[in-house]
């Protein structure tokens, strides 16, 4: 079995315990509560990336779970590429910009990391799988 045909046989395993974790990691919610009083633009923010967050894990999920028909999948795609694609760039940057922060001003919050590395396997998973046709998807 070649490198890439393993890579390809645990892009979904790896989407769905991403995916789970991600909805775990959802902690943003959180965030937005800390911001409600004093900013309330920032705590619509963070609300809304955390549902966000959710319903991308979620609508992968049943997409794993092949609950969703072929046609809407294939509606849902490019949707679903283009969120991909955008969780794996925010997953990179995440860590980045926690370590920079870091540096600026010691203040080192680890949940950044782990919640940027969590989007950023998901992101990539999510790309490998999506690119898969139906066929090579399917076990």
């Amino acid at each position: 079995m070649t490198l890439t045909a393993r890579i390809l046989r645990l892009a979904a395993p790896l989407l769905g315990i991403c995916s789970v974790l991600m909805i775990l990691a959802a902690n943003l919610f959180f965030a937005s509560w800390l911001f409600v009083r004093d900013r309330p633009f920032w705590a619509l923010f963070w609300a809304g990336g955390g549902a966000a967050f959710v319903v991308y894990a979620v609508v992968t999920l049943l997409a794993l779970a092949k609950r969703i028909p072929a046609q809407v999948f294939d509606a849902v795609r490019p949707v679903l590429l283009l969120g991909a694609a955008l969780l794996a760039l925010a997953g990179a940057a995440w860590p980045i910009q926690t370590e920079i922060r870091w540096r600026q001003t010691g203040d080192f919050e680890a949940y950044g990391v782990v919640i940027g590395l969590i989007m950023l396997a998901d992101g990539v998973a999510s790309l490998v799988w999506l690119t898969m046709s139906r066929r090579e998807a399917a076990p």
